[in-house]
């Protein structure tokens, strides 16, 4: 008995690193009698590559939840294999994009006024909507063009970039922190820190 596959996306456009759910759903188009329940399994392609497998239910849904679709545009699609009274099918695609997480930079001085030549800890805390974001932070000493940068640190297994400088003249810096982006996460700066 011949078969039509359909397929929803939970979010269009999605969010890099969130979880997508891609549901595909199998309906019964031949007119000739009645093949019963659905059985078998679904596969989800984007474009060429195959991002999972899901077995359908009795009802002709199949389900499979994906968070590994990078930045960008991507064509999914869903193929019902059959099974032995229905004859497999597949969906048309839906161009989905992905966009780049958005995220969130804090920075904390670890002592405010402090001394000259004394070293301050400087860190950084970039959260993201899509995981915990990866790659660098940069610390200015200044705004604008004139802004000195201090230096940078690499973000860990929980956010968090650090910097110790001793480089901190007389008088008062506004400090800023910027994260750079990485393959999911957009940029962001965080509020300036008056350091004295």
């Amino acid at each position: 008995i011949a078969t039509a596959a359909t397929i929803a996306v939970s979010a269009n456009p999605g969010v890099a690193g969130a979880p997508l759910q891609l549901t595909a759903t199998v309906t019964q188009t031949g007119t000739i009698g009645n093949g019963g329940t659905f059985s078998g399994t679904v596969t989800f392609t984007d474009g060429a590559t195959v991002l999972g497998t899901a077995t359908v239910s009795s009802a002709g849904v199949a389900m499979l939840s994906v968070s590994t679709l990078a930045v960008g545009a991507h064509t999914i699609g869903a193929s019902y294999g059959g099974n032995a009274n229905y004859l497999g099918s597949t969906s048309t695609t839906i161009a989905e994009t992905i966009q780049s997480a958005a995220t969130v930079t804090a920075l904390a001085s670890s002592l405010s006024p402090s001394i000259a030549s004394m070293p301050v800890t400087l860190t950084a805390v970039v959260a993201g909507n899509g995981g915990i974001p990866t790659g660098t932070v940069t610390f200015l000493d200044g705004t604008g063009a004139g802004a000195v940068t201090l230096g940078t640190g690499t973000l860990n297994g929980q956010g968090i970039a650090k910097l110790v400088t001793s480089a901190l003249a007389v008088g008062q810096h506004s400090i800023v922190a910027i994260f750079s982006g990485d393959a999911k996460d957009s940029g962001s700066s965080s509020a300036v820190l008056l350091q004295t």
